[in-house]
């Protein structure tokens, strides 16, 4: 009987609070509150509390990154980190809305996970509901929003209806992938030494090769993919890759990207795949 009224009242508190069984069990014995480092005396220490989607906890080192902020901020700044319960982000809203905001930063995992947020922030009028989610540009220069390639802004604006601004709700912190793809035989026919290194130069590496045909066919010399998070990396792009050496690595012995290399030629050619290689396949390095 004890048992089962301890998983009820852990089952409402999860759905009331958003702990885990696991997180109330610590709270409640007071287990590992002894680890945190206080503020030095006579300072206030301020707490962030930062949800994070529960896969995540284990795909980065979220305890040494905090380590370093904390210590960064000379322990002035503790931040209590909580795994987001599977399921329940978009349930959370209703909570928001009147106050009971348990999570002050908030890590998800895709533009439509927070979708609803600012759907129901941004085009109104009230302050309760206007303030349930911040503008990220009201705390950043207009510099450090440059620095974030614009596209991957698209699922996180809305225009603000009271002055026309476009807003932007959240920032992508996974990392972004831009993979350049190229033809070095190409670009050797119009002058291109090196791969570009600069939007600027991605430009007038573009003008350059405007026009360009192979055997009457236009052809595209440069080609970029860009990903909001890691997932085009290590799901797609990086696998692909591998898959050209069969397993064995991405870059051949000189450190050269396998679908370039001479190796990659030899061991994906029409007898292997049923197409043939590209002239610039064989010459890309």
């Amino acid at each position: 009987m004890l048992l089962v009224l301890l998983v009820v009242v852990l089952g409402v508190v999860e759905y009331l609070w958003h702990l885990t069984p696991l997180e109330q069990l610590l709270g409640l014995f007071s287990w590992g509150g002894s680890a945190e480092r206080a503020a030095p005396p006579g300072q206030e220490q301020t707490v962030i509390r930062l949800g994070i989607a529960s896969w995540q906890m284990d795909e980065f080192p979220w305890a040494q990154t905090v380590a370093r902020y904390e210590q960064a901020h000379q322990h002035k700044v503790k931040v209590r980190m909580t795994a987001l319960p599977e399921g329940t982000f978009n349930s959370m809203l209703l909570f928001w809305r009147y106050g009971y905001t348990e999570y002050d930063v908030v890590v998800a995992w895709a533009d439509e996970e927070i979708h609803p947020f600012i759907n129901y922030n941004w085009n109104t009028d009230d302050p309760a509901r206007r303030s349930l989610i911040i503008n990220v540009c009201d705390y950043l220069t207009p510099q450090q929003l440059d620095s974030f390639v614009p596209a991957l802004f698209g699922g996180s604006e809305r225009k603000d209806p009271q002055t026309g601004m476009m807003n932007r709700y959240e920032l992508p912190w996974m990392g972004e992938v831009l993979a350049l793809n190229y033809n070095k035989l190409f670009f050797q026919q119009r002058g291109i030494q090196q791969v570009p290194r600069s939007w600027d130069e991605v430009g007038l590496a573009c003008q350059k090769l405007a026009g360009l045909t192979h055997e009457g066919k236009p052809v595209a010399p440069l080609a970029m993919n860009f990903s909001q998070t890691v997932f085009f990396g290590q799901n797609c792009y990086i696998p692909m890759l591998a898959a050209y050496k069969q397993g064995r690595g991405v870059a051949d012995e000189k450190g050269r990207l396998d679908v370039s290399s001479p190796e990659a030629v030899r061991d994906n050619g029409p007898d292997k795949i049923g197409i043939a290689p590209t002239p610039g396949a064989k010459s890309a390095g």
